[in-house]
């Protein structure tokens, strides 16, 4: 990796660290610089425009997380009646609660017209899906249908949690 990319991957993770903690209400661009321990000018030098500085960091969170359902779950295939318990005890788990009330966050700030959490948040969507399609052992025709089944069901048993409502 080149130096300019390590340093990238440095700040990413000092980014990912503070907008997991603060989320994003707390996380304009100089705060970031700062939890980067960097200017907000040299966050600009290696990111073009706030955006995409936001979307790398959001974006490198949801790297962080579905590494850690990987590492969880393993190589195995499973059919989604053993899949979907497991990956809702992982992600209701509390050392998933900062990644699931961030993308809570992004999914709210989408539903009222942000375009930057609209577009990202359908990023990181996606690349669950395609992980979750990945894990499940069914027909291929049948992954994505079970897929967007499992994610919904985990996405509500999230907001519930996140509301103090246990099932």
């Amino acid at each position: 990796m080149a130096p300019a990319d390590d340093r990238r991957t440095q700040l990413l993770d000092a980014m990912a660290d503070h907008v997991l903690a603060a989320g994003l209400a707390g996380s304009s661009l100089r705060p970031l610089a700062r939890a980067a321990g960097t200017s907000d000018r040299m966050l600009l030098y290696y990111f073009p425009t706030k955006d995409a500085l936001i979307a790398a960091t959001l974006n490198h969170v949801a790297q962080r997380m579905a590494g850690m359902l990987a590492a969880s779950t393993g190589d195995v295939r499973l059919p989604p009646d053993r899949l979907l318990p497991l990956l809702v005890g992982l992600t209701l788990d509390p050392q998933f609660r900062p990644y699931l009330g961030l993308f809570l966050e992004i999914a709210s700030r989408a539903a009222r017209g942000d375009t930057l959490c609209r577009t990202v948040g359908a990023e990181v969507v996606e690349g669950f899906l395609v992980w979750i399609e990945a894990q499940l052992d069914v027909a291929p025709d049948r992954r994505r249908t079970e897929a967007l089944a499992i994610l919904t069901e985990i996405e509500g048993r999230v907001v519930l949690d996140c509301l103090g409502v246990s099932r």
